[in-house]
């Protein structure tokens, strides 16, 4: 007689009631009607308490963690009569939301063997793995052997050919963050990613978004002349760093070249976080058209002594602008592009900005916010 484990082992079918007798049935599974309330229920909740507006209040924050408990109480209920003696029948349909939820909590070791206990959890648990990829290089090995050159850089052994993006397209569909920044110590047998292996992505790509899914982008210096392989019009969220030795490299053009790059290639951006150790003053014509473009902006973070009087009354032209700030960690700036802070802002400035952060004179910054109309949201 198999048991439920059994049935999870190799694909088959199962289902049990609350008082743990076999139920045999040979068309679709019918959970009990008070399981069927608690699996809708908490995922009502969930998209309720994840769709709010921000801030979030505590009454969202509990639904959310309720909506959680809820879940994992699920999976726990079936892991419970997982001895249970049961005849093979069909395997129970869960919500892809409810399960994508739960995996989201375990390790990638659990959701690695969830893609091997049910075929209606193998998809779920792959947009799980594939969610937020640390490197590029997971994506680059699907499509073809590497060998690893000099300085441990690799290369593809071969050409690529439109073949061999099928095989990626599965995974790469999925990806919704990617982070090309320092190296990842996670990254087990890390290998460098070579300019020729960028170069054939770039001239064999089968479509204008290698990652059509791609919502966040973090970038930095040495892999800024490649960032357009993954800019497209639906990505949200992107951090660029200006490492010093990029900028002494390539000198402000360089850094012009990838400021005026966003706004034809990522026009729907809603978050901006720029780290770079330049004056804003030298970049204040790219900067300023670019900024203008971004309609789509909510938010902003930049250098320390880059929120600068003109760059202020761009921002405040913004119409969708929520917050923006500045950080230690994203560079400098001179102190000098702030000196004589003055502007009269118009009666339309930041119609929807409910957060700031600026480090001016008081003085200064009394009079700014005695003109800024905070939103009520």
């Amino acid at each position: 007689m198999e048991t439920l484990h059994d049935c999870c082992r190799r694909g088959v079918a199962f289902e049990t009631v609350m008082t743990g007798k076999t139920v045999v049935s040979t068309g679709t599974l019918r959970l009990p009607h008070w399981l069927e309330q608690v699996v809708w229920c908490c995922l009502a909740s969930f998209n309720f308490a994840a769709s709010a507006p921000q801030p979030r209040t505590t009454t969202h924050d509990n639904l959310l963690r309720l909506a959680i408990r809820s879940s994992l109480s699920w999976l726990i209920f079936l892991q419970a009569f997982s001895e249970l003696p049961m005849t093979s029948t069909r395997t129970p349909i869960l919500p892809i939301e409810l399960l994508e939820l739960v995996f989201s909590f375990c390790s990638k070791s659990t959701v690695f063997s969830s893609c091997l206990v049910s075929k209606l959890w193998l998809q779920p648990a792959l947009n799980v793995l594939w969610k937020d990829v640390p490197h590029p290089e997971f994506i680059f090995r699907l499509l073809t052997p590497w060998v690893t050159g000099r300085l441990e850089l690799s290369a593809f052994r071969r050409n690529l050919r439109l073949a061999d993006w099928k095989r990626c397209d599965c995974y790469a569909s999925r990806v919704r963050s990617l982070r090309w920044m320092e190296i990842d110590e996670d990254i087990a047998d890390w290998i460098a990613i070579s300019f020729a292996i960028l170069a054939e992505v770039a001239r064999i790509r089968p479509r204008f978004a290698l990652l059509p899914c791609l919502r966040s982008l973090f970038i930095n210096t040495e892999h800024m002349e490649y960032m357009s392989l993954f800019l497209h019009p639906a990505l949200t969220d992107l951090v660029i760093g200006f490492e010093p030795y990029y900028t002494d490299g390539s000198g402000i053009e360089g850094v012009c070249d990838i400021f005026l790059l966003l706004p034809d290639m990522a026009p729907g951006l809603q978050s901006l976080q720029i780290n770079c150790s330049y004056r804003v003053s030298e970049l204040s014509p790219p900067l300023g058209s670019v900024l203008r473009a971004l309609s789509s902006l909510r938010k902003i973070s930049l250098p320390r002594y880059w929120l600068s009087d003109w760059v202020i009354n761009i921002l405040g032209s913004l119409p969708r602008l929520e917050q923006f700030d500045w950080d230690y960690d994203r560079g400098e700036g001179a102190l000098e592009d702030l000196v004589g802070f003055s502007i009269p802002l118009q009666d339309h400035s930041f119609p929807a900005l409910s957060r700031i952060k600026m480090e001016l004179d008081f003085p200064v910054v009394q009079t700014f916010l005695g003109q800024v109309h905070f939103s009520n949201d």
